[in-house]
């Protein structure tokens, strides 16, 4: 009021209107009287509301879905609508606050017509209301579910095709795991590592598990659950450890560890392709009620294993004089970038050395300007040959050499038959050559 007073005691001839008073008086005004105009502005422009990550227009169909679901379950009339909503909040937490449910997108897919083959309806009408009350739980409280975290007991690097031992340690949010609830050990549908086992701890891929709370023990059990980390195309069941003897407070850890060597196991058996972020996903049910939260995915880096042999990678087709880049791929028995030692390697030109790429660890080599300018390879057949020390070429068959071959001289009227039969034979292995005007 004190700029008001101001304004009629520097002006007493001007009779402030209410329109008037209505834009003077913001621009004088105190910080929460701006805060208050920045808020109306907000809701009128559909921005952000503060501390939100959601539009006000969002959330609001985000409260009147949550509403929805508490009160019916979804049906054919209702699962598309819910369905679209859950899109759109789904795709606004995944941008500001951090991961969603892992099977939020392939449910509303199937809900919105996308995937037929996903199950009957009242299965993908069931998961849109779970996918729901899920995201509503990170929504309201997010600490609520936990936090996971990886433990590589014997560091070091796991090895595609071999033996490891490492475990997930759960930690239990602020509204704990009550007896009953529990920890579902999931895996991916297209994983090739070897399921897990509790019944002899002598023997490969055993898991146990163990909680830092003394009077909290596990029963075994299993549940029907569908869905990337589970039956693709229907339920299978998949081990459930279940909290007994007392609840899990805030704070208290359980640990899975994968391949528990202390009983004898040689570990847990790991597929045979290296992967950055092998998935080993774990869920937890926080009440009993068999509604399995899922937990951010840790990544488990599995790298290739020792050298068997080599690959190349070449242009199909180059220019008469025109230089290229060969690249030269150390690999493993399973055909993975190979990790360790790579020997010195030299490349052969119809017999001779061009190149000699030193020993190192790095499994892929660029050998840059390659150029074939002597007339031979422009009128004859040639041969290019890969080869590392220690490797010899009496294994050629299982790839520990490489050889390259083409005829080098086409005619431009015969280009397509040509090219047609150099696309369809050109294997990975298999550099071609340029043609001649």
């Amino acid at each position: 009021m004190d700029c008001v007073k101001r304004l009629l005691r520097d002006h007493p001839g001007v009779m402030a209107g209410v329109c008037l008073l209505i834009f003077i008086v913001p621009a004088c005004s105190d910080n929460n009287s701006t805060d208050a105009q920045r808020a109306v502005a907000d809701k009128e422009s559909g921005s952000v509301a503060p501390s939100d990550y959601l539009t006000l227009e969002l959330r609001d169909k985000v409260e009147r879905l949550k509403a929805a679901v508490a009160n019916t379950a979804a049906s054919s009339a209702t699962v598309q609508d819910r369905a679209r909503t859950l899109f759109l909040w789904g795709n606004a937490y995944a941008l500001k606050r951090g991961p969603i449910p892992v099977d939020l997108p392939y449910f509303v897919s199937a809900a919105l017509g996308a995937d037929a083959k996903v199950g009957p309806a009242e299965r993908i009408n069931r998961q849109i209301d779970f996918m729901v009350r899920e995201l509503s739980l990170l929504d309201e409280d997010p600490s609520a579910v936990g936090t996971l975290a990886v433990d590589f007991l014997e560091g070091g690097e796991i090895k595609a095709g071999g033996y490891a031992s490492f475990s997930q340690v759960y930690t239990a949010g602020n509204r704990g795991v009550q007896r009953g609830g529990g920890l579902l050990i999931a895996r991916h549908a297209i994983s090739r590592y070897a399921s897990n086992q509790t019944k002899d701890p002598q023997a490969a891929n055993y898991i146990s598990v163990t909680s830092s709370n003394p009077a909290v023990s596990f029963q075994e059990d299993s549940y029907p659950y569908a869905g990337q980390h589970g039956g693709f195309r229907a339920a299978i069941p998949l081990r459930v450890f279940r909290v007994a003897g007392a609840d899990l407070a805030p704070g208290d850890t359980v640990t899975v560890t994968y391949g528990d060597r202390s009983g004898g196991s040689p570990g847990y058996l790991m597929q045979t392709f290296s992967n950055d972020r092998a998935a080993f996903p774990l869920y937890v049910d926080l009440d009993g009620s068999s509604d399995f939260f899922s937990l951010p995915i840790q990544a488990i880096p599995v790298a290739g294993t020792d050298i068997a042999g080599l690959h190349g990678f070449a242009p199909s087709v180059v220019g008469i004089a025109e230089t290229f880049t060969l690249s030269v791929r150390a690999q493993d028995m399973y055909g993975n970038k190979a990790s360790g030692e790579i020997p010195a390697t030299r490349i052969f030109v119809n017999g001779e050395v061009v190149r000699e790429l030193p020993a190192g660890r790095s499994a892929v080599t660029l050998v840059e300007d390659m150029l074939f300018n002597t007339p031979e390879f422009f009128v004859s057949p040639w041969k290019v040959t890969i080869l590392a020390e220690r490797l010899t070429l009496s294994s050629l068959k299982s790839h520990r050499a490489i050889e390259f071959s083409g005829v080098t001289r086409m005619a431009i009227p015969d280009l397509p038959r040509v090219w047609e039969r150099l696309t369809g034979s050109c294997g990975l292995r298999v550099m071609k050559h340029a043609w001649t005007m």
